[in-house]
């Protein structure tokens, strides 16, 4: 009995020293496994999404010697946005309110890369300049699904009847994934991650409930156009190919979305090892 008290008590040990080892994550060697998962806090600066003082003392109690913290979702444009309170990375205020934010955290030894975010049809036309909100396909059931919710200046809305992306606008998204990058990069990141969960727009484009589409950005594509573009201009683009990551979700909750990622779609993302896989519905 001791014998066997002691090998699970040897078992129960090795995971908790294991957590504060060294470990190799892309180009940087952390100290321990500890990371910081993306949170929204919905503590940017109005009107702008601009990163300010209490964001920064956000980040900066809980950067460690050594660690990696991943920013809560950023929007790469103001037709991306859909959270209101949310930071951006499509100004140059933006940016300035971001580098004061990884310079805090570099100080103290730390690494911090920024999760790139643009949440298609999950968003309301108050936080996109009054422009209709985009996605895959269009899913009437999505907005008037009396669950569904997004976050607006005037509080909890009904998200705004969306539209079907024109193939020809597609490339014009990739390319903001990668301005953001490359803003990213100016304000002090060490690297990026494009939010590919959660039922946002690149998860649109990977499930088979809120993707209909018959052309190269339909499912019948694999792998799939949109996702691996965005990861191409998130990381390619700015010369960040070890300096990428993607988070996606094998089982989706989310409504009016789908099953199919674990089934038949395969993403390429030049990615830092391992890539981030989350369930939970949480982002």
């Amino acid at each position: 009995m001791s014998h066997l008290t002691k090998t699970k008590a040897g078992r129960e040990a090795r995971p908790t020293q294991k957590l504060f080892t060294p470990v190799q994550v892309g180009p940087f060697t952390l100290t321990h496994r500890v990371v910081m998962a993306p949170l929204t806090r919905s503590r940017s600066e109005q009107p702008g999404d601009i990163p300010g003082d209490l964001m920064l003392e956000y980040y900066t109690q809980r950067a460690s010697e050594g660690g990696l913290i991943i920013s809560e979702g950023t929007s790469i444009s103001i037709a991306g946005r859909g959270w209101f309170g949310a930071p951006g990375m499509y100004s140059d205020e933006q940016v300035a309110g971001w580098k004061r934010i990884t310079s805090a955290i570099h100080a103290k030894g730390s690494h911090m890369f920024s999760q790139l975010w643009h949440e298609g049809r999950s968003s309301h036309v108050s936080m996109t300049n009054g422009a209709a909100p985009v996605a895959p396909s269009i899913d009437p059931q999505y907005w008037l699904d009396s669950t569904v919710n997004t976050s607006t200046p005037n509080g909890w809305q009904k998200p705004s009847p969306h539209r079907m992306l024109d193939i020809s606008e597609i490339p014009g998204i990739v390319e903001d994934y990668r301005k953001a990058a490359e803003r990213a990069r100016d304000a002090g990141f060490d690297g990026v991650e494009l939010h590919a969960a959660n039922g946002y727009l690149p998860d649109q484009f990977l499930q088979d409930g809120s993707n209909k589409r018959m052309d190269g950005y339909g499912l019948n594509r694999k792998p799939n156009s949109f996702p691996n573009g965005g990861c191409r201009g998130a990381g390619i683009g700015v010369g960040w190919q070890s300096r990428g990551g993607a988070n996606w979700t094998w089982w989706n909750m989310e409504p009016h979305v789908g099953q199919q990622l674990g089934r038949s779609v395969r993403l390429r993302c030049p990615a830092i090892k391992p890539v981030r896989t989350r369930i939970s519905p949480h982002h």
